[in-house]
């Protein structure tokens, strides 16, 4: 017989409080994971495939935090892509531009990479604020700033890996949530 005395009682997420269900998720790995379909003809198509990736990972959480890298052309990340990059083109991001390219491609400059993250950070808040109706919280991560639907603050950390984890720690330390999902 097995002594189970040390372990730790696991949950049982079907009967835990839903208002205790916290996903966090890096914006790019989702991005990096999806892939290019016949109807996505313009960069509006992508950005509403992306969201509804998005709202659909968010199913049965009660809140949700995307956080998108910053590519910082400083940085000590980007030297590294930029050395590993066989070829980088930059494009200009906006809705109406045609998406004539792979999502690999268009993934290929840090600077686009950038724009593209403004436009989706954006796009989700945008999204998610219209059903006035909906208790699920949203907060984005872009650029240099944390946006959710009634505040926004500026932050300076460079990497999404470890702001994740910054967002994480407050959670659990203030018992807000009792089931927390990371997604990188």
């Amino acid at each position: 017989m097995q002594d189970n005395s040390f372990s730790s009682p696991q949950p049982n997420l079907a009967q835990e409080d839903p208002t205790t269900k916290v996903l966090i998720t890096d914006a790019m790995g989702v991005l990096q994971s999806m892939k290019k379909t016949p109807t996505m003809l313009r960069m509006s198509d992508l950005q509403n495939a992306f969201t509804k990736r998005i709202e659909k990972m968010m199913a049965g959480y009660v809140e949700g935090r995307v956080v998108f890298h910053r590519y910082m052309d400083v940085s000590l990340k980007n030297k590294t892509r930029q050395k590993r990059a066989t070829t980088s083109v930059e494009y200009e991001i906006h809705p109406e531009m045609k998406l004539t390219m792979s999502i690999k491609e268009l993934l290929s400059a840090s600077r686009t990479k950038k724009k593209l993250t403004c436009l989706l950070g954006q796009g989700l808040l945008d999204y998610f604020s219209r059903d006035q109706q909906s208790y699920f919280m949203l907060m984005v991560v872009y650029d240099t700033f944390i946006k959710g639907h009634d505040f926004e603050e500026a932050h300076t950390h460079e990497e999404a890996d470890t702001l994740i984890l910054i967002k994480s720690l407050p959670l659990l330390l203030m018992g807000f949530a009792r089931h927390l999902c990371l997604v990188t």
